[in-house]
């Protein structure tokens, strides 16, 4: 899209429904090949599900108030099978206007839950645990939703609501037989909440987007340079301190944000209900958090808070702006006995509080000169007889996985993973890394910042660009796809102040990477997409404004330097 007219867009407050209408428009005049008809048939179904066709039969009417048989949910699931109800209800409603009763089981029911007695499809374990079956009754009076799993009954439901459309005066459903599952088992989106901050209730919003579109991973950048955002309670300056800088910082003005405190500083921190809070809303939509604390670099909040943790001890205050010389040299010591030890406690408090199998920690962009001077450094390496920086880093990054480990969790790292853990592949020879650790059996899991790098702007990746990437390409083999679980998007915040430029940057950019997460790569095709894309029900972002918020939306956008973060 013309960068004007996304400017006008911005500045006019034509929100997330301007910006897709246009962003789709120019698309589409850039290509027309693609399945003949699916425009026209299945508006707002996006990702695309691996089997669909229309059957004869009549549409099923979309009426206000109808009835829903969740047996099947509460039978397979549980107490969280319940939720599945509340969850459509609460969507439908929103969506058409619909009431939805549930009904006794065998009761007619408009919508049917049903258990499947065999794998609805022959994939791996992970894909038969995701597939469900969608199919609506030839007299248009019913949709059955079939699975062997929760999990798979609520991708079901998911795609029964972007299904759902208005023809007419009548909100319907079109006559339908889907047999779906995902092709990659990690289809993430990240958000960078330390250079700028977003509240849980402004998380929570990007959720259920993600949960709509289908991916299931949200990874929480919640440590950096300028911010550290999550309590731990043997460390309390980490937020009482490191959680607050001057200013918004990056060029804007205050009016781009709403999260101060009251003596004015700029910033905010997750408690532990915080995190509580949205980690039941993630689980109730099927979506695993990742929770990323940086080590040894990217540190200066924690630095800020107890600069014991630095080789030199000196006191600093968390920066307030983008990239500085030396920004990079705050690093914690390698050879602190100190540092393992905070390393051990705060790794500890993650791991009880989030439930997934992971911690991210980081571990890119390590400038050396510190430890290049450090006498403790240098004890280290003498004790154990290393020899080059990169070698002392080895050392740092085994012992941090030991404690994950310990902590009962799976190290994931950028680019520099030691052997055990997963690899997060990013910067520009990451399709060689990536390969290369395939090869190596280990899991990778790769985010091109070329392709995936939503703080990019939308002239330098376009949504049809990150549409044309393909994971398994280049360098893989059917011997080590295997190891590749999937891909993400990140979002990097710097140039990122509110949750109105959130949706601006992340839309319609992640439908595209959804789409190229869970369909078969041979069915991608991309003006079939963006005639899908015109129907997908986007709500705009709902935070706290102040009066001149609107007019600071985009006023720093500088070029993306070639960084990771």
């Amino acid at each position: 899209m013309n960068a004007n007219r996304r400017q006008f867009l911005i500045k006019s407050g034509a929100g997330i429904a301007g910006l897709l209408a246009a962003e789709v428009t120019s698309a589409s005049l850039a290509l027309a090949s693609g399945k003949p008809g699916a425009d026209a048939n299945f508006p707002g179904l996006v990702p695309l599900p691996a089997h669909i066709r229309i059957t004869r039969g009549k549409p099923f009417i979309v009426r206000p108030a109808m009835a829903l048989d969740d047996s099947a949910a509460r039978k397979v699931g549980g107490p969280a099978g319940a939720g599945l109800a509340d969850y459509a209800r609460r969507q439908l409603a929103a969506r058409a206007g619909v009431h939805l009763d549930v009904v006794a089981p065998k009761t007619p029911a408009d919508i049917v839950l049903r258990l499947a007695h065999k794998p609805i499809c022959a994939g791996a374990d992970w894909q038969v645990a995701q597939a469900y079956h969608l199919d609506t009754a030839p007299d248009g009076r019913r949709v059955d939703i079939t699975a062997g799993t929760l999990h798979g009954l609520f991708y079901g439901v998911v795609t029964l609501l972007n299904l759902v459309q208005k023809v007419g005066e009548h909100w319907q459903i079109p006559a339908v037989e889907i047999t779906d599952w995902p092709r990659f088992q990690w289809r993430g989106y990240m958000l960078d909440v330390s250079r700028h901050f977003f509240g849980s209730h402004e998380v929570m919003q990007i959720i259920d987007i993600m949960a709509l579109l289908k991916l299931n991973i949200f990874h929480w950048h919640l440590t950096d340079h300028q911010g550290w955002r999550l309590s731990c309670k043997k460390y309390p300056r980490l937020t009482s301190v490191g959680a607050w800088r001057s200013d918004v910082g990056f060029g804007f003005p205050h009016a781009a944000s709403t999260h101060y405190n009251a003596r004015g500083q700029y910033g905010g921190f997750y408690t532990h209900q915080d995190v509580r809070d949205v980690l039941a809303y993630a689980a109730q939509r099927h979506i695993t958090i990742v929770p990323e604390i940086e080590s040894p670099g990217h540190c200066a909040a924690a630095v800020a808070a107890y600069p014991w943790l630095s080789c030199s001890g000196k006191p600093i205050t968390v920066p307030a702006g983008a990239y500085r010389p030396g920004l990079n040299k705050i690093i914690m010591c390698a050879g602190s006995p100190r540092v393992y030890q905070f390393m051990e406690t705060v790794i500890g408090e993650v791991a009880d509080m989030f439930p997934g199998p992971y911690i991210h920690t980081g571990g890119d962009e390590v400038d050396y000169a510190s430890w290049q001077t450090c006498r403790r450094c240098a004890a280290l390496m003498r004790k154990r007889r290393l020899t080059t920086m990169p070698q002392l880093q080895q050392y740092y990054e085994a012992r941090i996985a030991r404690l994950v480990a310990a902590a009962g969790k799976k190290m994931i790292c950028w680019d520099f993973a030691p052997p055990g853990s997963l690899l997060m592949a990013w910067h520009g020879g990451a399709p060689q890394l990536a390969a290369d650790a395939a090869q190596a059996k280990q899991q990778v899991i790769r985010c091109p910042q070329g392709h995936l790098y939503f703080d990019w702007l939308p002239t330098q990746t376009s949504t049809q660009k990150v549409y044309q990437f393909d994971p398994t390409e280049p360098g893989f083999t059917p011997q080590t796809r295997p190891f590749l679980l999937g891909a993400q998007a990140n979002l990097w915040t710097e140039w990122v102040p509110n949750l109105d430029v959130v949706w601006q940057r992340t839309f319609p950019r992640l439908c595209a990477a959804a789409e190229v997460f869970w369909t078969p790569q041979d069915d991608r095709h991309w003006a079939n997409f963006t005639g899908r894309l015109k129907g997908f029900k986007l709500a705009p972002p709902r935070r706290p404004r102040t009066g001149s918020t609107r007019k600071a939306l985009g006023s720093a956008s500088p070029p993306i330097p070639p960084k990771k973060s």
